[in-house]
């Protein structure tokens, strides 16, 4: 596994598909992302891929408190 660390990643959206595309192109798939702490985890040593990324933004969904800390 390979951890890649890009804190400004959502800054330029269509940079970052274009960089996991390369990636896949590398035969690095990516497996996992953990966007509170900005990494990207790739697996390396796979056939390359022609892959087409999009990342596409979602509205945080609101969730109530539970009766106890009303």
């Amino acid at each position: 596994m390979k951890t890649v660390w890009k804190p400004f990643w959502s800054y330029n959206v269509k940079k970052t598909e274009k960089w996991l595309q390369a990636k896949a192109l590398q035969g690095e798939q990516l497996v996992d992302i953990k966007p509170l702490y900005r990494l990207f985890i790739f697996e390396a040593g796979n056939q390359p891929q022609a892959i087409q990324y999009h990342i596409a933004y979602q509205k945080k969904q609101h969730h109530k408190l539970p009766l106890l800390l009303h």
